[in-house]
């Protein structure tokens, strides 16, 4: 096979400030030079096209991983990247969906909003349609104005996302896209969601048969429909095992963060009893609370155990490796597409997709003392 060597030369820049992710706006400029190729035309090496667009290598290699589960690329050890199948021209698209982003970028590359990504543009690919992102804006919530968001009628349809938006202005935001689908809004049939108060079971419930009776909630912003489930499946879970009100704690965080993991571990063991386990609401949380119980002199799972919700990499690399619940967020993003396409055809639904994730038991949870 005769190997033609593909250039990158005026292939386009990513705009680091955008609110699409970076590892997709490098997947969708290669997707573009490649259509133009020939299978078995070569790619440069990795860190040529990471100096190029000005990327991590990471973020680069998720692009890339996209391409070769698409059977696009593929990787031949000690050879190089190499061209598989050149995707089909771009077809005319039909039309696009929007989805609700906070504004920022931290937001935007969290992991979980990039799973979710990942699954919805899985989804609408196969049907001619385009993923759009839609910056909310604290102002706007502030304010309960989501006027002009659907750009005057050029959005098909709208996924919401954020937990931010209160409930009171989700018919408002719904008068603005009239085809639209929820996420993780509890107090709506219409909607997709992850099993919060299973996870929240499962993870009281294991830490409870290990003995532990002072078990503290770490939990999310009081904004959030999710934290007050999540509150509430503890509760339940630690009165079915009766144990006293001392013995139980939430403690509530102002955003999900590593700053507040910290702060609400710092006030956990400021109290007169100290928890022998922590429950963090998020990953980022989790990672705060375990380097402050760090601090403290406190070792993890021996002194302190710590659990935790989702399930990204750095959990599982943590020292020890945390347990938690694997949440599938790319799971939810495929059915959240797959109910908008569904609305714009017609279609009307009446009941909840309910994803059930999983209990990954690692090191970090242990028996009291």
């Amino acid at each position: 096979m005769n190997e033609h060597a593909l250039s990158l030369a005026n292939c386009g820049k990513i705009n680091k400030n955008h609110a699409i992710p970076r590892y997709y706006q490098v997947n969708q400029i290669l997707r573009k030079i490649i259509a133009g190729a020939r299978k078995g035309d070569r790619l440069p090496t990795e860190k040529e096209m990471a100096k190029t667009f000005q990327v991590a290598l990471l973020t680069l290699r998720r692009s890339l991983d996209d391409l070769v589960a698409q059977g696009i690329i593929e990787k031949k050890w000690g050879r190089g990247i190499f061209v598989k199948k050149p995707p089909a021209p771009e077809r005319t698209l039909f039309g696009r969906i929007g989805m609700t982003v906070l504004q920022g970028n931290e937001f935007v590359n969290h992991p979980a909003q990039i799973e979710l990504i990942r699954g919805i543009c899985e989804i609408l690919d196969k049907h001619d349609y385009r993923l759009e992102l839609v910056v909310i804006t604290p102002e706007m919530i502030r304010k309960g104005d989501y006027s002009g968001i659907t750009r005057a009628g050029v959005l098909s349809g709208l996924i919401v996302t954020l937990q931010q938006i209160p409930e009171k202005d989700i018919a408002a935001l719904r008068r603005q896209a009239p085809c639209s689908v929820l996420c993780n809004r509890f107090d709506h049939e219409d909607t997709v969601m992850f099993d919060y108060r299973a996870a929240m079971s499962s993870l009281t419930r294991y830490l409870l048969q290990l003995g532990h009776r002072r078990i503290t909630l770490l939990n999310g912003p009081d904004y959030s429909g999710v934290s007050r489930v999540v509150a509430g499946e503890y509760e339940a879970a630690m009165a079915a095992a009766r144990i006293p009100d001392g013995e139980t704690l939430v403690l509530r965080a102002v955003r999900y963060s590593s700053e507040e993991g910290a702060r609400l571990c710092r006030a956990a063991f400021g109290k007169k009893k100290h928890p022998t386990a922590l429950i963090a609401a998020d990953n980022f949380m989790a990672m705060g609370a375990l380097d402050t119980l760090k601090k403290m002199g406190l070792r993890c799972p021996r002194d302190v155990s710590l659990a935790a919700f989702n399930d990204f990499p750095q959990l599982a690399a943590a020292e020890p490796p945390l347990t938690t619940v694997r949440q599938p967020f790319y799971e939810i993003g495929k059915e959240l597409a797959g109910r908008i396409l569904g609305m714009i055809s017609g279609r009307q639904f009446h009941q909840k997709i309910v994803i059930r994730g999983k209990l990954i038991i690692r090191q970090s949870a242990a028996r009291p003392g």
